[in-house]
């Protein structure tokens, strides 16, 4: 099979295949300007033979690039991986998402003396052990408190819950505790290439700009949105969500609430209403003012009983809870936005792990001692996202 590129493609050769193509061709006589060029037929290259050898390390490295040629002819489309991947999706004007960091307000107190807590000053979660570090220095006065920029010393969606941020990493002298009134803003991880693959494809509907998809795919695209839904009420009285009739409702989780009522403002039809608990003002093309309204994503916390047989270990009860979190909470595999939390997905979550046990019995709720018991699937709101931690799930 020869070397080549063809209108089915490239078609390369392995080390083999070489090997015979080189010996055939130096073993066969050919002329020149009335020289004979060739070794001649009795020319010895088995594999045991000094030419033999040097003829397969050639041949070896011809074939390797062989496939680095095939890669680089591969990495055209969206097979492409890691930079060559950015390369071609730059092209189709889709850039990779960059990960950015988490970040949140802690309140910082002092005793006597006050408090200059520098940059750098680090802070964890007492439940996660999720680090953050003020962004600058904050002068805090004497028996008083003051505000300090935080964000997560990685990247990706950090989180630290309301009340959390309350363990000192980095002592400073007068500084005294540490607490966050609110929850921290989600930082973006960086983007894998499948979820890159699936956002490409997702974005092929922009041209339509006029459609809720569209508009889904583009709010997607803003900076520091984790995730986007946009629901549509089709007729002319309100449906059982309480969505008005000829409406629409986005719900987005991260992103600058501006950016967000802007683009949906110039995705959605003229005459269609907006719908939210979110309003913001927005300026049409004759400066005028016009009102957007959407929502964000609201948790509803998920408790779980699990019972194997034999009883699991405190090694296993920790592995449980980790592959239970992370159904329902990892931005790329966990729940989305108004996805139902069905006990059949989280029994097959652990199963593979746990196929050694004799029984595994999992039960989900809603309430503390689970007040939903035998409901296979627990249903979420449009507006609603499943949560869980280790706090609200059981193992024995």
């Amino acid at each position: 099979m020869p070397f080549l590129l063809s209108s089915a493609g490239l078609q390369i050769q392995n080390q083999a295949e070489i090997v015979a193509e080189l010996d055939q061709s130096l073993k066969t006589a050919t002329q020149s300007d009335g020289i004979t060029l060739a070794f001649g037929a009795n020319w010895i290259t088995t594999p045991d033979s000094l030419d033999g050898q040097l003829l397969n390390n050639f041949a070896e490295h011809y074939a390797e690039a062989q496939v680095a040629i095939a890669e680089c002819y591969a990495s055209i489309g969206p097979a492409a991986q890691g930079k060559t991947l950015d390369n071609v999706m730059v092209l189709a004007g889709v850039p990779r998402k960059t990960p950015t960091k988490s970040t949140v307000v802690a309140t910082i107190s002092a005793g006597a003396l006050g408090a200059t807590v520098p940059a750098g000053t680090t802070f964890k979660t007492i439940d996660t052990g999720a680090q953050f570090a003020a962004v600058a220095d904050v002068v805090v006065p004497a028996l008083g408190t003051a505000p300090a920029d935080c964000e997560s010393l990685e990247a990706g969606p950090i989180s630290a819950t309301a009340g959390t941020l309350t363990v000192i990493v980095t002592p400073v002298a007068g500084m005294t505790a540490v607490t966050n009134a609110a929850d921290a803003v989600l930082g973006q991880a960086y983007e894998e290439d499948p979820d890159f693959r699936l956002r490409h494809l997702s974005s092929l509907a922009l041209p339509g700009t006029r459609t809720i998809d569209a508009m889904q795919a583009k709010l997607l695209e803003l900076s520091g949105v984790l995730e986007a839904r946009v629901f549509e009420n089709v007729t002319w009285v309100a449906d059982g969500d309480g969505l008005p009739g000829k409406a629409i409702w986005a719900v987005v989780d991260g992103g600058a609430e501006q950016a967000i009522a802007d683009e949906i403002f110039v995705r959605k039809c003229d005459g269609v209403e907006t719908y939210g608990g979110i309003t913001k003002a927005v300026t049409d093309a004759q400066g005028g003012t016009d009102s957007v309204k959407f929502s964000r994503p609201t948790t509803v916390p998920i408790y779980m009983v699990v019972a194997m047989s034999p009883a699991a270990t405190a090694g296993e009860i920790t592995t449980c809870k980790a592959l239970l979190i992370a159904a329902i909470t990892d931005p790329t595999t966990g729940l989305k936005i108004s996805e139902d939390v069905s006990q059949f997905r989280m029994v097959r979550a652990i199963s593979d792990t746990f196929k050694y046990k004799s029984s595994i019995v999992l039960t989900t709720g809603l309430l503390v001692g689970l007040g939903d018991q035998g409901v296979a699937t627990l249903a979420i709101g449009r507006t609603q996202r499943a949560t869980t931690d280790a706090a609200k799930i059981t193992v024995t």
